[in-house]
């Protein structure tokens, strides 16, 4: 989750999302991720009671230009549940590219070299 990584500054990824958010914010790409990233990130600042971290997250997604966060609709679901009948992706991969498919996404970017599927172009990071 490249979000994660780039809330926690891991080392090893850092120069490389910090280009990709760079130019995200600049307006030289534009990004979406589905609403499913929230509860993700989430889930350590709620397990260490870390409240203003919540809400730097939370206002990072609301406020982040360039940035979409899309809602798990109907659509993405069916999407999510063709995607799961044709490979062995869990769900919550599934719903992230399936969000990127209804969304007509030129690319998914991604740490897991595992994720494939056609119509996308991947990059790994």
């Amino acid at each position: 989750m490249i979000f994660i990584y780039f809330f926690e500054g891991r080392e090893e990824r850092q120069r490389d999302l910090t280009y990709l958010f760079d130019s995200i914010e600049q307006g030289k790409m534009n990004a979406s991720t589905s609403s499913l990233t929230i509860s993700e990130v989430l889930v350590k600042p709620y397990k260490t009671q870390a409240l203003s971290l919540i809400d730097e997250y939370l206002r990072f997604f609301n406020e982040f230009p360039h940035l979409r966060v899309l809602p798990l609709s109907q659509e993405i679901a069916i999407e999510t549940a063709r995607i799961r009948a044709q490979s062995n992706l869990k769900t919550p991969d599934a719903i992230q590219l399936a969000s990127a498919l209804i969304d007509r996404s030129d690319g998914f970017i991604t740490s897991d070299k595992q994720l494939v599927l056609s119509g996308l172009n991947f990059f790994y990071l």
